[in-house]
């Protein structure tokens, strides 16, 4: 557990050197935090707006917003956690401005590759269940997929939203349960129709 620990403190340790870097003006290690976290960016701000373009403007705005700030940057979370909900307050002040908070239409791209029957069926399992997480309300479509699909834990999450613990396990839960029923129903409505 010890060599875990030293690690956790060596990686801690590199993040203040790179972000002391950055404060003193050295440009290129800015440049190395944003490409380390701009696909981690634009993946939130993609599934707060559903816009590539307006996700892409978002993520810039996220990174002036970095840049300008970091000096505020205590160390108290991971830089990642930091950045992230830099992010989401970035998306939901987006949401709030365009009234969108209900927004479920969207649009899959669909690859197919050597079996287009399996791909077709996989492809379409993902895109019902996308669908069912984009017409979810905002606040839970953010804390399950950030929780699920980014696989963060429930106090990053929390810190992210800058909600709870417990509210974090009951948006997950309740967003779970909206999904099941939704993804239910409709299969129910498709297979007698």
């Amino acid at each position: 557990m010890r060599k875990r620990n030293e690690t956790v403190e060596d990686k801690s340790s590199k993040e203040m050197l790179l972000i002391r870097a950055v404060i003193d003006g050295d440009k290129n290690e800015f440049a190395a935090i944003v490409d380390r976290y701009k696909d981690m960016v634009y993946s939130i701000l993609f599934r707060m707006v559903n816009e590539h373009e307006e996700a892409n403007d978002l993520a810039q705005e996220v990174f002036i917003k970095v840049y300008r700030k970091l000096q505020q940057f205590k160390g108290d979370a991971k830089l990642s956690t930091w950045i992230y909900k830099i992010a989401y307050f970035e998306g939901l002040s987006y949401l709030r401005k365009h009234k969108r908070w209900n927004n479920s239409s969207y649009q899959v791209e669909v690859e197919s590759e050597e079996n287009m029957e399996k791909d077709w069926a996989v492809d379409a399992l993902q895109e019902h269940v996308t669908e069912c997480i984009y017409a979810l309300k905002p606040m839970e479509r953010t804390a399950i997929t950030l929780f699920y699909l980014d696989e963060l834990a429930v106090k990053e999450v929390a810190d992210i939203m800058n909600i709870t613990e417990s509210y974090v396990k009951v948006t997950v839960h309740r967003a779970k349960k909206k999904l099941r029923q939704r993804i239910k129903k409709e299969y129910y409505e498709e297979a007698r129709g």
